[in-house]
């Protein structure tokens, strides 16, 4: 079980399946980081209207900065994140992203002149969930 602060686990599997590997994103910035994305059951990036990051991988204590854009208005922030222990989570009172619509991710690495950008479609979150794993390397 995760939660916005922990997690535990007790070794039950309540359910399994078997599926397709995960498609894997994979993108590049000018400097040397990349950022990796693993998401299932799509090859269309789609994040969450309201998302949770945990970075991971080797680069992820450089992340200074994580923001949403406007796709079609790249100059426009329309979502910031507060970043602590390689997690960003949304400054207080930020509004959900609209459902279907497209949107820029852009992650900034420490000594990397530009940052990373993703370009991915909003979706409601299934479950409770809104949580996003992305590598940073």
């Amino acid at each position: 079980m995760l939660s916005r602060t922990d997690f535990t686990i007790d070794g039950a599997i309540d359910r399994q399946t078997s599926g397709p590997c995960p498609p894997i994103h994979q993108l590049s910035g000018t400097g040397a980081a990349s950022l990796g994305i693993v998401m299932r059951g799509t090859e269309t990036l789609r994040l969450p209207i309201n998302p949770e990051i945990i970075f991971t991988g080797d680069r992820a204590d450089k992340v200074t900065a994580a923001a949403v854009y406007e796709a079609d208005r790249p100059d426009q922030q329309l979502m910031s994140f507060d970043l602590a222990d390689r997690r960003a989570t949304l400054r207080a009172a930020m509004t959900p992203l609209i459902a279907n619509k497209r949107y820029v991710l852009k992650v900034t690495i420490e000594n990397q002149s530009d940052p990373i950008a993703a370009t991915f479609v909003a979706v409601a979150p299934t479950g409770d969930g809104s949580l996003v794993v992305l590598r940073v390397d």
